[in-house]
């Protein structure tokens, strides 16, 4: 496990760019065929996310 600070501007950088990933994943996903890869790219999202509201708290 890491810990990483995010302090100042650096906040809304990451923060935009973890949304940036976000979006690009479920594209990756919604053009995906297989059901496995799909759960996949769901719990990859749901990771993300949780990093992301940590980012934006």
């Amino acid at each position: 496990m890491t810990t990483v600070t995010i302090e100042g501007e650096l906040r809304g950088h990451v923060a935009g760019a973890l949304r940036d990933y976000i979006t690009k994943l479920y594209e990756h996903k919604a053009s995906t065929p297989s059901k496995a890869a799909k759960a996949d790219y769901d719990r990859t999202i749901a990771e993300l996310q949780k990093l992301l509201d940590t980012v934006e708290a």
